[in-house]
């Protein structure tokens, strides 16, 4: 894993929104990682592999939508020739919340913990929703990079309306499930590792759990997932971190550590810095800016 994170900035404070598309051509796999804001959106338009989010992991199978709250775990995991053709939307839920009113505030409320989006982060258009919706991106893409008299009102009403969009198409039944891909053995391997990532874990007893050899499992996670299990445990305790930053002010640096489950202060600070390419510190005085 690369050790320096890529870090993903507002384009200013006051307007907290990316939108952004990524063309056919090749790039570079996306880091995991942990971003400054709550709501992450996908528009995949071709399919280019497979995206882990959570605990399971879904193809990105053309004219589909993801769904990420900023407490998902997730990484994109390219074909052999990774390639890109999706938009994307990531924003600040607080900040659009406090601009929104009536309907246009209950549907974005139902986008904050994805539990009313086709209940599991993913969502099948057809040709006609999928035409719209990205017809939708690239108009707030030209809003948002064009910032022209009143950009700012016009994409926050164009997100919402993208919202609308997404969540009529997840109205419809649940996709079958062949299109998900999930591993009993890694699902339980997850589920302990969410449970018990502030403690000491133990490559041997995870293979336990799973009814894998520690050699099969290791392999078995780094394909499902695109995590190598001690990345994704670090990741676990980072996500915890933030959440704690994020909802408690005025705590102390080596009780949020503590808390996180790191036992030095040194090494937490140094795998924030690694994973979100921000300082605690620094991530800690961003936040107040939305408090």
């Amino acid at each position: 894993m690369n050790n320096n994170a890529r870090a993903v900035n507002y384009r200013e404070n006051s307007f907290p929104i990316i939108i952004a598309y990524s063309p056919p051509t090749k790039v570079k796999c996306y880091y995991p990682h942990l971003h400054l804001h709550n709501i992450e959106i996908h528009y995949f338009v071709r399919k280019n592999g497979s995206i882990f989010i959570k605990d399971r992991t879904y193809a990105t199978s053309p004219n589909t939508v993801f769904v990420i709250h900023i407490k998902d775990i997730h990484k994109y995991i390219f074909d052999k020739h990774p390639n890109c053709d999706k938009y994307t939307v990531l924003f600040n839920y607080d900040y659009f919340a406090s601009k929104m009113t009536g309907k246009s505030l209950e549907v974005l409320n139902s986008f904050k913990y994805c539990h009313n989006i086709n209940g599991i982060h993913q969502v099948r258009l057809s040709a006609k929703e999928a035409s719209e919706i990205e017809l939708a991106f690239s108009i707030m893409l030209r809003e948002y990079n064009n910032q022209r008299t009143n950009y700012k009102e016009c994409v926050a009403s164009l997100l919402s309306h993208l919202l609308i969009l997404i969540q009529r198409g997840a109205e419809k039944a649940p996709s079958p499930l062949h299109e998900l891909v999930e591993d009993p053995a890694i699902l339980k391997v997850i589920t302990y590792i969410d449970e018990h990532f502030k403690e000491k874990i133990y490559l041997p007893d995870l293979a336990n759990i799973a009814y894998l050899s520690p050699c099969h499992l290791s392999s078995t996670f780094k394909q499902k997932t695109g995590f190598r299990i001690k990345e994704y445990v670090l990741i676990k305790k980072i996500t915890e971190a933030k959440n704690i930053l994020e909802h408690v002010p005025c705590i102390k640096m080596h009780e949020i550590a503590y808390k996180s489950g790191f036992n030095d202060l040194s090494h937490f600070n140094h795998t924030f810095k690694r994973f979100t390419g921000y300082t605690p510190k620094q991530y800690c005085k961003f936040c107040q800016s939305f408090r």
